[in-house]
Parts: C-alpha cells; structure tokens; sequence
C-alpha cells in the first residue's frame, strides 16, 4: 500500500500511499462510522442523557489525510460524537514538528479554531493540554501550560480545557 523514500541516515523522508491504500482507508473510515452509530445508539439507549467523546490526534485537524490515514479518522466521524477531545500536546507537537512553543501554540490556536467549525460549537470541543514531558516524566512549566491555555480561551471560553495527566499541581491561574 505504501512505497517509502528514504534519508541518506535510512530514516523515513516521505511516505508516498498508493490508490488502494487510500481505499482501504475509506472502507475502514465507514467502518468506523457504522460501528461509532451502533456504539452510540447502543449506550444512548441505556442512559440518554450519557455524553460520548471521540478522542483524536491533532493531525485530524491540522492534516487530516494524516489522521486518515495512521487512524482512519476524519470529520464525519467526530461529528457523530458529542465532543471531540483533541490531543493538542504542545511538547510533543514541537517535538514531531521540530516547532517552537510560539509555532505549536499558533498550530493549536487554528486546529481549536478549525474543530469548532467542524464541531458546529465550540462547547462540543475539549482541547487537551500536556502537562508533563512523556519521555521524562517531569513537569512542564506552568507557563507553558498557561501559554497554551491561552491560545486554546482567545478562541472561544466555551470550548473544554482537559489537563493530560491531571497532576495534583495548583492550576487555580487557568481561571484568571
């Protein structure tokens, strides 16, 4: 399904997907979608009053043929969902992208704007935050978490904040 082009360093340069993979993708998308209003319809059907979330990668909505294809997610999919919760993880958006925190917090800025739109609201939004490195385990500043939060609120103060992990640290700054 895939053809590979490599760097000099044998490292992955570009992934080129052929026809029938993009396909197939499509057919697991749908898939997706039948099982997602099965499940939904299923747990709705226990407890109405129940609220559902899809949880995505940011990819979905900074390029979602990406999200297509590493998850055969797309938009159609997390509409059917009460809430979209975005893994906006700003260190390892700047990681993966080798960005700034400047640049990884104007990426979340617009993929919040663009899950939103997407969404149709944005109280049907949950952006989620990184609050610790995940190779070392230790605490990103709050600075850092705050910077993001402030991206995530200069959108919309409707949209849903989650902290990931939650840590027993004082985060009562968010509220200012």
């Amino acid at each position: 399904y895939t053809e590979l082009e490599l760097k000099e360093n044998g490292r992955v340069k570009r992934i080129v997907y052929s026809d029938e993979f993009w396909q197939f993708q499509d057919w697991k998308n749908a898939q997706l979608i039948v099982v997602a209003d099965e499940l939904i319809a299923s747990i709705k059907g226990v407890n109405p009053r129940i609220e559902i979330a899809l949880n995505v990668s940011y990819e979905l909505f900074h390029k979602p043929k990406n999200a297509l294809a590493w998850f055969a997610h797309d938009k159609k999919l997390a509409k059917k969902f009460d809430y979209v919760a975005v893994m906006a993880y700003q260190d390892q958006i700047m990681k993966e992208l080798g960005v700034s925190l400047d640049e990884a917090g104007d990426l979340i800025k617009e993929n919040t704007n663009k899950a939103v739109e997407a969404m149709g609201s944005p109280e049907r939004v949950i952006m989620k935050i990184q609050t610790i490195n995940w190779d070392t385990s230790k605490e990103l500043s709050l600075k850092q978490i705050r910077f993001i939060y402030q991206k995530v609120w200069f959108v919309s103060p409707d949209v849903g904040i989650a902290l990931a992990p939650w840590e027993n640290r004082n985060y009562n700054f968010l509220k200012d």
